[in-house]
């Protein structure tokens, strides 16, 4: 049982905000399987702000998802595409090039995995900085990817 506290519509997603356990809780609309009005009454909480709730809510949410940070080095040809592709990596910064024209940068990403599978997309266009577990496993599944195709060679 809940006390609805309203309704929030974040794209075409709806979410029902209401009270459990004395506690405020979000509920994705389309995860409702069977609602039943019962014939209770309860009290809004005078101080609610149902945008204000939200806005809380979001950043919560947002600062709890996963995080991987990798500091590289970025041939100055694929800075289009890096910033074109803000779903997959989000760009923490981006220095100006240096004398050798390698751009340094911090990327984000939300997991080791992601950042070794984007990294490696881009061969020889990004150099891992740090962490250094991360260079070594891309290096890992780059000898792998080259195994898989010495067999094709014969």
């Amino acid at each position: 049982m809940v006390d609805p506290l309203g309704l929030v519509a974040k794209g075409n997603t709806w979410y029902l905000i209401a009270a459990s356990d004395e506690k405020i809780k979000s509920y994705r609309v389309s995860r409702i399987l069977d609602a039943e009005l019962i014939n209770e009454n309860f009290s809004r909480p005078n101080d609610f702000d149902l945008s204000g709730y939200w806005q809380e809510s979001k950043q919560k949410f947002i600062s709890s998802l996963p995080r991987f940070e990798v500091e590289v080095e970025m041939s100055p040809s694929i800075i289009q595409r890096i910033n074109f592709t803000g779903r997959f990596v989000q760009v923490m910064h981006m220095d100006s090039p240096k004398d050798d024209g390698w751009i340094s940068a911090s990327l984000c990403f939300d997991t080791e995995q992601e950042a070794r599978e984007y990294i490696l997309g881009f061969g020889d266009q990004i150099k891992i900085v740090s962490p250094v577990s991360l260079r070594k496993s891309v290096g890992e599944m780059a000898e792998s990817v080259v195994n898989l195709y010495k067999e094709y060679e014969e």
